[in-house]
């Protein structure tokens, strides 16, 4: 499944704990939003790795799960690009 991992996030050093967990599992598509085809075991790591990055009380993180379906209809205007999955990720 394809997620979308999008961030807002005030204090620096949570934001980039984020970002760099994130490089892990996906590739960073704008500033604060990250694009991962995952299957259900990886998902569940990188949700566990959002958790550990984050200050509940303070910070917004939305995950967005998109079907097969979904992923076809979106549409990229402008410079935007989906990038295609890599063939593996060190995490």
């Amino acid at each position: 499944m394809r997620y979308v991992v999008c961030y807002d996030i005030a204090d620096d050093h949570r934001r980039n704990r984020l970002a760099e967990a994130l490089k892990n599992y996906g590739q960073r598509v704008q500033y604060s939003v990250f694009v991962a085809d995952l299957d259900d075991s990886l998902a569940a790591r990188m949700l566990e790795d959002v958790r550990r990055a984050i200050d509940p009380d303070e910070d917004k993180v939305h995950v967005f799960l998109l079907c097969r379906a979904c992923c076809g209809k979106m549409q990229e205007i402008g410079l935007a690009e989906t990038p295609e999955d890599r063939a593996y990720y060190i995490v």
